[in-house]
């Protein structure tokens, strides 16, 4: 690849709007901020609450017994501990124990203990998800809360003597300095977990990684930041729906800087140029790796588990391996339509940062996606994976909106509604589709759903570009006008709706 060249003057001065914009738009989170500060005294509050329902459980299992308490470590990961976090964003934290706690404990007596904290609020424990988590907002602070236990209590005992304390230090806390020493996690914390256990300590140690093998300094940090929100802004922000998250971008530009060490010392406009130009290029499928092999083997004494191999795994269009042990695809929800548009937006950021002057202006501007699509809009998340066989391209966003409604009996209750939007995309010669297959599909699993209730509805409604609400227009893209002429695409002259719980789904005509 041509090295880059850069002007430090007016690459320093650029980079400094970035930030400074990054901040203004809530996109960058300073530590010392109220929003900054508030996070980390809902730390010290968590920890306190932590530690005091370890001690409660101490006490009912070793009654009258005067050994000391094996405190567990709370372990920060993700965009707040590499303090990429925007002021929405929520705190992923891992909670360690020693053996004497089990998962099955902190699924059921600390989830109660937790529900009953001050400060406590829309709590949701998902213990049987592939990595189980409890999602709770403490003190409007929202966090994602891991399990995990280790066998040897050792590291522990040693970390918290290091520590001196078990909770945050106020006069950190009131320096806003979120730099306090937290347990590191190493091959023998995995010795004696299930593959669960394994899986709950991966987001730690592949942030904990990237933090030890990249200069995560200022500039890392901006242009990490500046990444996440164009892709926010162009709707390939979701995991869940088939695009990249903050994990999988870290990985990336963690990547460009490996194999260029000299990047270091660059600004982040200069850093944020060489990630669109390398990616922009990149030969998909081949996979992003930050090591120099995979490793296939377990460290001793750890569960053998499977390790993503390519001979194995050649679906994935995009994968983005997690460099520890067991190495998986990261971005294994990436669907060949997600890639389609996350590789289009891509490219046009490296030729925005190519040719235009400040082009992350231009970069973080909101998108045209509106503008070049024809939609189909419907309540709901799924759709997007069902879709998956033609040709569509996702607008990872949801509008929220409150309509008032003739079904609703009182006539000042409002019903809330949540909108998401697929456009779709044809080859010039196509005349028509027929999506009503895909629609029925979609219908039937969200009807077979055993948790669903009366008042969760759904419609599936297909518009032209001219007939999009007006609130898309104000909340995702500005300017907005005219129509464009692509294939129609059709629910066979229909729009279809979705009974309620009692009844099977129906395609209603209009």
């Amino acid at each position: 690849m041509k090295p880059l060249q850069f002007d430090s003057t007016e690459e320093s001065r650029d980079s400094k709007d970035m930030e400074l914009h990054l901040i203004d738009n809530g996109c960058l989170c300073p530590s010392n901020c109220d929003n900054g500060i508030a996070r980390q005294e809902a730390l010290q509050l968590l920890e306190t609450i932590v530690c005091d329902w370890t001690r409660l459980k101490h006490a009912e299992k070793f009654p009258g017994r005067k050994s000391p308490v094996v405190m567990p470590a709370l372990i920060t990961f993700g965009s707040y501990c590499l303090r990429v976090h925007r002021l929405d964003s929520d705190i992923d934290v891992l909670c360690l124990f020693s053996s004497t706690i089990s998962r099955a404990e902190f699924f059921s007596s600390f989830v109660e203990f937790l529900e009953k904290a001050e400060g406590i609020s829309k709590l949701l424990s998902i213990k049987h998800a592939f990595t189980p988590v409890v999602k709770f907002y403490l003190n409007g602070i929202y966090i994602d809360l891991l399990f995990g236990n280790v066998s040897q209590p050792t590291k522990l005992i040693d970390f918290h003597q290091r520590r001196k304390a078990t909770q945050w230090s106020s006069a950190d806390k009131n320096e806003g300095n979120p730099d306090q020493e937290e347990y590191k996690i190493d091959d023998s914390d995995l010795i004696g977990m299930d593959e669960t256990g394994v899986r709950s300590l991966n987001g730690v140690r592949v942030t904990q990684f990237i933090e030890e093998n990249i200069a995560t300094n200022g500039n890392f940090r901006i242009c990490l930041a500046t990444i996440k929100q164009w892709a926010v802004l162009n709707g390939i922000y979701s995991n869940m729906l088939g695009f990249l998250r903050g994990i999988n971008f870290a990985i990336l530009l963690a990547k460009v800087c490996l194999d260029n060490p000299e990047s270091e010392t660059w600004s982040p406009t200069s850093l944020l140029k060489l990630f669109f130009k390398t990616f922009a290029l990149w030969e998909w499928p081949k996979p992003i790796v930050l090591t120099r092999t995979i490793q296939r083997d377990p460290p001793p004494g750890v569960t053998d588990m499977q390790v993503w191999d390519p001979t194995i795994n050649r679906r994935d269009a995009m994968p983005i391996i997690t460099p520890v042990y067991p190495s998986m695809n990261s971005s294994y929800n990436v669907g060949v339509p997600q890639f389609r548009r996350i590789q289009e937006e891509t490219i046009k950021g490296a030729i925005i940062l190519e040719k235009e002057e400040c082009g992350w202006k231009k970069l973080l501007q909101r998108s045209d996606f509106f503008r070049s699509h024809r939609t189909t809009t419907t309540d709901a998340r799924y759709l997007a994976h069902t879709l998956f066989r033609s040709v569509h391209q996702p607008f990872s966003h949801f509008f929220d909106q409150q309509t008032k409604d003739d079904d609703v009996h009182a006539p000042d209750e409002k019903l809330c509604k949540s909108f998401f939007f697929i456009g779709l995309r044809f080859s010039p010669s196509t005349e028509k589709v027929n999506l009503k297959h895909f629609v029925a599909e979609f219908l039937y699993k969200i009807n077979s759903w055993d948790h669903r209730k009366a008042g969760m509805d759904l419609q599936i409604t297909h518009v032209l570009q001219s007939e999009l609400p007006d609130f898309v227009v104000t909340q995702a893209v500005d300017g907005i006008a005219g129509s464009v002429t692509p294939a129609t695409a059709t629910l066979n002259d229909s729009d279809v709706s979705l009974a309620p719980p009692s009844k099977r789904p129906r395609v209603s005509s209009e």
